[in-house]
């Protein structure tokens, strides 16, 4: 069973999108600030953010996105003991909304490059390389022909990257290379208003609204449903594989966080938060036995919820 560890407080507005960082050392949350967030239905979205950890140079890495299209990193300073400003990438042309945000490895083997892919609100897909130094290239950007697009996702067997669709079901796999397009499915589950894969790559879950719903990948075939209760609000809620994929963590609108085992799809254990509300996004990391994060007992899956206030 899970035990509440700790309560970060501090933000001043609604936290909406959370992500740990590689070995569990930081969690990372953002939200509202001075404007609401839009996505292409104005009650919809979630602000990406992400961790990254080099080990050729021990850096820490966040990147996140913003609704007017823009791509900010922030690096760990370890005399400062704080992000600094890293890199600041505005769009090209007429801003878009970044709508997700994937790396290909969270941690960064030594001598290798991060791969960072981008979904943005004009049908776009964007993979980036990044160095641990701060150097960022394209390597390809690709529009998504009559596609609503949601999210970009990697496939970590081979770095190509698969595109899904708000409505209608579509899902794409691009070319690691390239950007264009291999193979195409027109049967997914619609609408898909957030999705995640598992570290294999080879299953994916996407809220549908009530339930979150598991496929596999390449044939697109129905696994599992995750049922949930009727929601109160339209947002969509944030799914999370944990435990090498064998249990997986969702939100909901009801002042917690709920655990399902993945070979059933029964749910093990709710978390409950310390009022109601629309628990958007959670997120997982394993906090292995050599962790250098401070005060987290080994082996102990540590699961973020959000809480957005009504």
């Amino acid at each position: 069973m899970y035990e509440l560890l700790a309560t970060l407080k501090g933000a001043r507005n609604a936290v909406i999108s959370t992500s740990f960082s590689p070995q569990a050392r930081f969690i990372a949350a953002v939200g509202y600030g001075d404007n609401v967030y839009n996505h292409r239905n104005p009650d919809n979205g979630i602000p990406p953010v992400l961790g990254l950890h080099f080990e050729q140079a021990d850096r820490y890495v966040l990147i996140i996105g913003s609704q007017k299209g823009t791509l900010s990193t922030l690096n760990w300073d370890n005399e400062t003991k704080s992000f600094e400003p890293g890199l600041q990438v505005p769009p090209e042309g007429s801003p878009h909304q970044v709508l997700s945000i994937d790396v290909y490895q969270a941690e960064v083997p030594l001598g290798r490059l991060a791969r960072v892919a981008v979904a943005t609100a004009d049908n776009r897909a964007t993979v980036y390389s990044l160095s641990p130094f701060g150097d960022l290239q394209e390597i390809f950007s690709s529009v998504v022909e009559n596609f609503s697009l949601v999210a970009a996702r990697f496939c970590k067997k081979n770095r190509d990257v698969y595109v899904f669709e708000l409505n209608g079901g579509g899902i794409s796999l691009l070319d690691a290379k390239t950007g264009n397009v291999k193979s195409t499915h027109n049967y997914g589950p619609d609408p898909m208003g957030t999705v995640c894969l598992d570290d294999s790559s080879k299953f994916f879950v996407a809220c549908t609204g009530k339930d979150f719903e598991m496929f596999r990948l390449e044939s697109i075939e129905h696994v599992q449903t995750f049922s949930g209760e009727p929601p109160i609000v339209l947002f969509p809620k944030v799914a999370a594989y944990a435990e090498d994929g064998s249990v997986l963590v969702v939100g909901t609108d009801r002042g917690h966080a709920s655990i399902f085992n993945v070979s059933d799809g029964d749910k093990i254990q709710e978390l409950p938060y310390t009022t109601t509300g629309l628990v958007q996004s959670v997120a997982a990391r394993f906090a292995a036995e050599d962790t250098t994060a401070s005060d987290l007992p080994p082996r102990i899956w540590q699961i973020a919820k959000s809480l957005l206030a009504q």
